[in-house]
């Protein structure tokens, strides 16, 4: 009886500078931010087996982070 768990930690791709969106909560990803975490999620899903929770925090440019790698991978909902 095992019960092992693997845990990937992801940070947030390139967001914008923080005089560009206002607060620091409202950042969203850039363009390079986005095409990166699709490279990342690309890189995830060779070595993932199963379908994986994924949490994210409510930030915006961490939530498009975790959007986008559950686009990739074909999971669920982002939890938060």
């Amino acid at each position: 009886f095992n019960l092992s768990m693997l845990i990937y930690l992801l940070r947030h791709g390139i967001a914008e500078e923080p005089t560009e969106a206002g607060d620091d909560f409202s950042r969203a990803l850039t363009s390079e931010g986005r095409d990166r975490t699709h490279q990342a999620a690309r890189g995830l899903a060779r070595i993932l087996k199963g379908s994986p929770r994924l949490f994210s925090s409510p930030k915006v440019r961490a939530l498009q982070t975790a959007q986008i790698v559950r686009d990739v991978l074909g999971t669920g909902q982002v939890e938060l």
